[in-house]
């Protein structure tokens, strides 16, 4: 069931949880979602499955999405954080009392955190500034933290695509002129591992999507930028910048996104993998192994005669 909130396009602040819900009077494609149908060859079921089309579907809560929710408010909305976190006196969780701390503060709509977390996050904020003391190298890029000031954080794009006639939308985590920004916790902050990342969580799809948003909205051609920043210490951050050949890729796909999702909304049908039966062939790497084991000779039957009369030779 859809709640219409947004009956028009355009740059709205919203709370997170009505952005996240149905709040268009058609569901809107965001990029996530476009991103699941077509990964791994493509699967509207799972996409739809995960996602609040579901009437079942409820996100998950862990602990490193608290870390990852924190971060981005103390970074990018530093006014919100107090009235948004719950900092937990306690170690661990394995005490009752830290239970229902956590449990009291998810029920308030906060996020819970333990000590350590909160001081990790704080850690965070002074390597994004350089800040940490004593270090003969640096944990940011000098203009990483000037990355989330003189723009607006967390604002809710809503537009047409008027091909597929279907609702889109986007949520960017910061925006100034002439830029989009995504903050980014991440277990590696290596530019060599985020190549892997980025093909993995389809950051291209998502650049795509969100500077088009963007282009609808605004009338403004803008460079889309990841600050990926590692959870350990001493907290490195790469700023990356998604174009070239990449971007392409992701304007490339996108429209068979929104074909498929046009499709499943008419039809109020999301298919799984395949409706029919497969043929299931090996993988080219497979036969080629099968086949250099075939020529050595290894699946020759007088091989193994051979060996068995001398596993029965006596001693």
């Amino acid at each position: 069931m859809t709640t219409s909130t947004i009956t028009k396009p355009g740059v709205y602040q919203l709370d997170a949880e009505v952005y996240h819900g149905n709040c268009t009077p058609t569901p809107a494609l965001s990029a996530g979602f476009a991103w699941n149908m077509l990964k791994d060859g493509g699967c509207p079921a799972k996409a739809w499955f995960n996602s609040s089309l579901n009437p079942d579907y409820a996100p998950e809560d862990k602990k490193e999405f608290d870390i990852g929710k924190a971060a981005h408010l103390l970074f990018l909305e530093p006014d919100s954080f107090d009235v948004s976190v719950s900092v937990i006196d306690a170690a661990d969780y394995r005490t009752k009392a830290a239970q229902n701390a956590r449990d009291d503060a998810r029920n308030a709509g906060r996020i819970p955190l333990l000590i350590h977390q909160a001081e990790m996050i704080a850690g965070m904020r002074r390597a994004m500034r350089n800040e940490i003391p004593d270090l003969p190298f640096s944990t940011a890029p000098k203009f990483a933290d000037d990355a989330f000031s003189g723009g607006q954080a967390e604002q809710s794009y809503f537009w047409r695509d008027e091909r597929f006639g279907i609702w889109c939308k986007c949520r960017p985590d910061y925006v100034k002129p002439g830029h989009v920004v995504d903050y980014k916790t991440s277990t590696t902050a290596d530019p060599a591992d985020l190549k892997r990342v980025a093909a993995n969580m389809g950051w291209h799809v998502r650049a795509a999507h969100y500077l088009e948003g963007h282009k609808a909205l605004t009338g403004e051609n803008a460079t889309y930028w990841y600050v990926v920043q590692e959870k350990d210490p001493p907290y490195l951050t790469t700023v990356g910048k998604v174009a070239g050949a990449a971007l392409e890729w992701g304007r490339i796909m996108l429209p068979a996104a929104r074909a498929v999702f046009a499709g499943c909304l008419r039809s109020n049908r999301w298919p799984s993998y395949s409706e029919d039966a497969v043929l299931v062939e090996l993988p080219a790497w497979a036969e080629r192994q099968l086949q250099d084991r075939h020529d050595a000779g290894e699946f020759d039957p007088s091989r193994y005669f051979d060996l068995a009369r001398a596993w029965q030779a006596p001693l």
